[in-house]
């Protein structure tokens, strides 16, 4: 691989212009918060002094050797910390359009209430069958008469159609597990137990999805959209496929979605491969 095809690798990762700062700083080079080869072949050379594979890219993870090497690295005992993070991430339209996705902007604003998102519920909308999609856009923005909205980030096609409804908090997981969110903060596999005791809006950004719950196929093009987007939003918050979870795995109330979700992990987890991998191609 080349530096450059590293440069555009790291570029993707969305890091902050302080985080590159400090990235900067650890590999020694001069610190201007933009990625640029000199950058790209310092960190190699650092990767190598460190007993880490020179590679000279950082996936910004929890998981990631190189990246939580840099964060740990005190530049000067004497100096006030770094304190780093959480850094935003980019924000949902635009993290989708930059993995291809031609999602619609319907955006309003959400509740008003803090939204710290730590993982994905997949939902479908149990709505009639119709030749045509989208048609609950005015429902999943303004809400039900007892449920006001919005009622999801994102909305999806039965055609495989995507709009953005919200970058905020959204009315879509209602309460859940406790065990469940423990599980997902540690990435781990989820653990459908418990009873139904913990808000999960805060925490969960919500992808409604055209299908009345029944006995509606799901179009391919359709779980292809989904996988895309999951994994757009992976990538984006440094998550693993495990924090993607169904609402029946959230809450014992509801058998949403009907698909098998350790399929879907794992065809968002490679989705999610290889869109990291096309952002080095």
């Amino acid at each position: 691989m080349s530096n450059e095809a590293r440069l555009r690798y790291n570029q993707a990762q969305h890091f902050a212009a302080e985080e590159i700062k400090h990235i900067q700083s650890v590999i020694g080079v001069p610190v201007d918060g933009v990625w640029n080869i000199e950058s790209v072949e310092a960190l190699i050379a650092w990767q190598e002094r460190e007993g880490i594979r020179g590679d000279g890219k950082i996936w910004r993870s929890d998981q990631g050797d190189t990246w939580s090497r840099l964060l740990a690295n005190n530049l000067d005992d004497d100096a006030d910390e770094l304190v780093l993070g959480p850094v935003e991430p980019p924000g949902i339209l635009e993290t989708l359009r930059h993995a291809g996705v031609a999602a619609q902007d319907e955006r309003v604003n959400g509740r008003p209430r803090s939204f710290t998102p730590v993982g994905i519920i997949l939902h479908h909308t149990a709505s009639a069958r119709r030749p045509t999609e989208l048609n609950g856009i005015r429902i999943m923005k303004e809400g039900r008469r007892n449920l006001p909205g919005p009622l999801c980030q994102i909305y999806v096609g039965r055609l495989g159609g995507v709009v953005v409804v919200t970058e905020g908090l959204a009315n879509h997981a209602g309460k859940g597990r406790g065990a469940v969110l423990a599980s997902t903060r540690a990435s781990k596999t989820v653990c459908a137990t418990g009873g139904d005791t913990t808000g999960g809006n805060r925490w969960f950004i919500g992808i409604e999805v055209e299908n009345d719950g029944r006995d509606e196929p799901y179009g391919e093009a359709t779980l292809r959209m989904i996988e895309t987007i999951s994994a757009a939003l992976l990538n984006a918050h440094g998550w693993s496929q495990e924090v993607v979870i169904g609402h029946r795995e959230w809450t014992r109330r509801k058998i949403d979605p009907v698909y098998d979700m350790n399929e879907m992990r794992a065809r968002i987890g490679a989705r999610a491969n290889a869109l990291r991998n096309l952002a080095i191609a």
